[in-house]
């Protein structure tokens, strides 16, 4: 009696986890990027404005401005090259990257 118990218990078959914990990893990491993307394209107004504040504050101001508006511009390009070397890197190795 214990024995066929067990033995149907052994062999029936069942479901852990109806998870796929590969394609909830990807849905988050698809949720993160588009979040920080939004914040970057915020992050990056505000800091334009910022510099262009500078400008009020006379010769030294105009020139911090500058440079704080170069560094942003040069921001901005790294934030939009970055999915262009991640699909170059991948593609460098032989993969196809999913969901860029």
């Amino acid at each position: 009696m214990f024995e066929s118990i067990t033995m149907k218990f052994l062999t029936q078959p069942k479901v852990v986890a109806a998870v796929d914990i590969f394609r909830a990893l990807q849905s988050a990491a698809t949720s993160l990027k588009n979040n920080l993307m939004i914040f970057a394209a915020v992050a990056a107004v505000a800091s334009i404005v910022l510099g262009g504040i500078f400008f009020f504050f006379g010769r030294k101001g105009a020139e911090n401005g500058k440079t704080h508006v170069g560094y942003v511009l040069l921001g901005v390009g790294v934030i939009l090259a970055a999915g262009s070397i991640v699909f170059s890197m991948f593609s460098m190795f032989g993969q196809t990257p999913q969901g860029l």
